[in-house]
């Protein structure tokens, strides 16, 4: 079905720059699904407390294995002596969420600015070590080293549980939000995100997820807004560095060594264009960071909250209480359900605020962006069959989302 339905997208992009072509395309695809299928057909991946998977009308239960506790990678930022005290109320504030049971209670962190003082009997369950201050300098910084802790992991499994599996490594990203510019906004974003990356459905990843985070949105670009979440080292040690130069680890009995994923002229042109020119419809410059984790073609992006008010930027941030409940009247309340994304279907995802000029909210233009994406950063041409964009697309089309 899947290589069916990527032959008929290539058409809808060969015929995007005609509107009417476009419309014609959609109704000739309509129609066949319609002749194909006789009834929209599911891929629906839910994951539940009670460790049932379902997916296609069968139920797969998780075999229960002791895990590795997730390793939480923190970017921090002061700007000066005159915000410590706000400041550090911040990271007591997201280190009061690390779990014993389920998180490495001892937090990497990288500052930046200011050294921050830290009582460490004020920081809750967590202690930490500072791996590196910085006097200048962004979180990309952070998620170097979050990249070059996974790519170990990956090249001696030996070192990591003792089934010597390196899915079983799993990676959080947090940093303090609204240090650098607070606001009510910001402080809201932050613990909706915070909650998600370090709750338990994150914590207890299912092996169809990769990445898990509290929102997951496919527009403008593959992203999640906020840019905090939890990951497996697997995944993250198949990406790109989020830094310059565009390296990636060779395979184990290749030496383990860094090669170019691009010839030396386009990966300079490549790194140029990623992080030269701030562009947050394309996820570029300074955005490129939450794109990065969403990055490679063979993710599978999970997320967590069910409502559909809030999918990207600042627009109607839910509660933090809405992922979390402190009594069984709050219980249900919670809109949780962790859940392969997107979930939700195209038209959704569109900000009429946002990203109207340059085409990247637009459904005929989404596999050949992905594509450029994929090719500059990567290397890769041509998508798999398993793509998580052609069951969102199906789904758009078909216009329903996952239950």
């Amino acid at each position: 079905m899947f290589a069916w339905l990527r032959e008929k997208m290539k058409l809808s992009v060969r015929a995007k720059r005609s509107l009417l072509g476009w419309a014609i395309s959609v109704v000739v695809i309509l129609q066949d699904l319609q002749k194909k299928y006789q009834y929209p057909v599911t891929t629906t991946t839910s994951w539940h407390s009670n460790t049932n998977i379902h997916s296609n009308n069968t139920t797969l239960t998780k075999k229960k294995t002791e895990q590795q506790k997730v390793h939480i990678f923190y970017n921090l930022f002061t700007q000066s002596s005159n915000d410590e005290a706000r400041v550090r109320k911040i990271v007591e504030e997201q280190f009061a969420l690390v779990d014993p049971t389920l998180h490495e209670p001892n937090v990497t962190i990288t500052s930046i600015g200011h050294r921050l003082p830290l009582a460490k009997a004020s920081l809750g369950n967590a202690s930490y070590h500072i791996r590196r201050h910085h006097r200048e300098g962004d979180e990309y910084l952070t998620l170097h080293a979050l990249w070059e802790f996974c790519r170990r992991a990956a090249n001696h499994p030996q070192q990591h549980g003792e089934n010597n599996n390196v899915r079983d490594v799993r990676v959080a990203y947090l940093h303090s939000k609204g240090s650098y510019t607070p606001n009510p906004t910001n402080d809201k974003l932050r613990r909706f995100l915070t909650r998600g990356a370090l709750s338990s459905e994150c914590a207890d990843l299912p092996p169809s997820c990769d990445v898990c985070s509290s929102r997951m949105s496919p527009l403008p670009h593959p992203h999640t807004s906020g840019n905090m979440w939890l990951a497996r080292c697997d995944y993250v040690s198949k990406l790109i560095s989020p830094s310059p130069p565009l390296l990636a680890p060779k395979k184990k009995e290749e030496g383990g060594r860094e090669e170019m994923l691009l010839p030396k002229e386009e990966a300079a042109a490549a790194m140029a264009t990623l992080h030269n020119n701030d562009d947050a419809c394309k996820g570029r410059g300074r955005y490129f960071s939450e794109h990065w984790i969403h990055s490679h073609p063979s993710v599978r992006p999970c997320d967590l909250y069910t409502g559909k008010e809030f999918v990207w930027a600042y627009k109607n941030i839910p509660d933090e209480a809405l992922l979390f409940s402190s009594s069984k009247e709050e219980e249900g309340k919670k809109k949780v359900d962790l859940q392969m994304a997107p979930r939700f279907t195209f038209s959704d995802y569109v900000d009429n605020d946002w990203c109207q000029n340059d085409g990247t909210q637009r459904m005929e233009n989404f596999v050949a962006l992905r594509e450029e994406q994929y090719r500059l950063l990567y290397n890769v041409t041509g998508l798999e069959g398993d793509w998580w964009g052609w069951d969102f697309l199906h789904r758009s089309m078909m216009g329903y989302e996952k239950d």
